[in-house]
Formats: C-alpha cells, sequence, structure tokens
C-alpha cells in the first residue's frame, strides 16, 4: 500500500503525466531504463529486472537535453525505500552530483541490487527547486515511514508481488 500510495502521488507530477517518455539505452539488459523529460523537469528511471545484484551504464545522452559546461545534481527518490543495509553501502547515496560532460562522455554507472530501483529527479547545480516541491509533498503524503522491508530483501519482495510472485 504505501509503494502504491508513495508512487501515485509521484506519477500524478505533470512531470510524470506529460512529460515525454525518452528510451535510455544500457550496456545492461536487465536495466529497464527511461527519461521523463518535460520543458524544465527531468527524471531518469532504471529498474534491476533480475533476482542478482547488476551492474551497467546507462547512456543519456540523446535522452535527456544535458547543457555541456553545467552541473547536475541527480536525487534518487526511491533513497528512502531501501533497506537499512543498502543505505549504509557507501556507494548508495539520497543524492549524486556530476558534470554534463561526465553524464555525456560516460553515462551512469549504475549498481543495483536484486528487484532494485532508482528513480532520479535530475537538476541543475546543488538545491534546485524542484526537489524541495516534490519532498514537500512527500512528507505531506507520508509523514513517517509507514514501509517495513526486511533488512536482507530491500525491495525486491515488492517488485515480486508487482509482478504477481508474492
Amino acid at each position: 500500500r504505501y509503494w502504491r500510495d508513495w508512487s501515485s502521488d509521484v506519477c500524478s507530477s505533470d512531470l510524470f503525466r506529460e512529460g515525454r517518455l525518452n528510451v535510455l539505452y544500457s550496456n545492461n539488459p536487465s536495466f529497464i531504463s527511461y527519461a521523463r523529460v518535460d520543458e524544465e523537469n527531468k527524471a531518469v528511471v532504471i529498474i534491476n529486472t533480475s533476482a542478482q545484484l547488476q551492474k551497467g551504464v546507462i547512456t543519456l545522452v540523446p535522452g535527456l537535453n544535458l547543457k555541456a559546461g553545467r552541473a547536475y545534481e541527480l536525487h534518487d527518490l526511491f533513497y528512502d525505500l531501501k533497506s537499512t543495509d543498502v543505505r549504509k553501502q557507501s556507494t548508495v547515496l539520497p543524492r549524486y552530483q556530476y558534470t554534463a560532460a561526465h553524464l555525456i562522455n560516460q553515462g551512469l554507472y549504475v549498481e543495483l541490487g536484486a528487484f532494485d530501483a532508482h528513480i532520479f529527479l535530475v537538476e541543475h547545480g546543488p538545491g534546485s527547486k524542484l526537489t524541495g516541491r516534490v519532498k514537500h509533498v512527500l512528507k505531506l503524503a507520508f509523514p513517517a515511514p509507514r514501509l517495513r522491508v526486511p533488512a536482507r530483501s530491500g525491495l525486491s519482495h515488492f517488485w515480486r508481488a508487482l509482478a504477481g510472485g508474492e
């Protein structure tokens, strides 16, 4: 129920309802990745469809219109839904900073556990207004985490449940 409420709230934003859907390419066939883009906002969704840890690179261009010379922050909206053990890993952060040159030339390297996902809001530089608005809406809708996920299973049981496996 928490996932359904959360996804309904996030996906009801203009970006997820009206933004263009652009497929993003990966060197890992277990990843489903796409970008939602409107005139002002960008989001990247990456899903590991495998029951195994997967690593790979997501090519963001031409799916995202990134401007050379700028810095970008990627805010992971899925971070709070990850298990405590996953969040303790040094490579798992609520936000990442990259130069446009890095994202354009090298893409985005990701490691995702079984059936895990990233939903990134992509913003210019630190502290953009979009993240604040989305976080405010999420806090109003979900004042306290109601999700109880066993530490060792992460989000895998949610993806299996969505696929009808549990």
